[in-house]
């Protein structure tokens, strides 16, 4: 016969817990940060903390054209004819930094303007230049 105090300790003792709600809290948990991750790229967070290299190679492009140029014009040197490609390159690299920083969110935009700003301002001295020379050689 069985004791009523058997059935007392059978009910009273706690019933062990299932693995299956610990998987599905897992498995909500995993479904939730796939989600998150999902709708934000993980490379966007590091992409916005870098700095663009093109828009800085703009900058030095644009803003060596007028170091090089004032300190050669000073001297009274001629300018080499590459050195005329220097505003050209600036206002390219800076307007692809440009689109860089707009696709990928980088840093750098600043820089890229800057670089743009200074190539158009060399590529206009130097129209300015071509021109006076020639009205002076006539």
């Amino acid at each position: 016969m069985s004791d009523p105090g058997d059935e007392t300790t059978a009910h009273e003792q706690a019933p062990e817990p299932s693995p299956e709600p610990a998987l599905a809290e897992k498995t909500a948990a995993s479904s939730s940060e796939t989600s998150t991750s999902s709708s934000t790229p993980p490379s966007s967070a590091a992409a916005e903390s870098q700095i663009n290299y093109l828009a800085a190679a703009s900058l030095v492009l644009g803003a060596g054209y007028f170091v090089v140029g004032i300190s050669l014009g000073a001297s009274g040197l001629t300018l080499p004819i590459w050195f005329m490609a220097l505003p050209v390159a600036a206002v390219v690299v800076g307007y692809v930094a440009r689109g860089q920083i707009w696709r990928d969110r980088q840093r750098g935009r600043l820089m890229a303007n800057l670089g743009v700003t200074l190539g158009y301002v060399g590529l206009a001295l130097l129209a300015f230049g071509w021109v006076l020379s020639r009205l002076t050689s006539a």
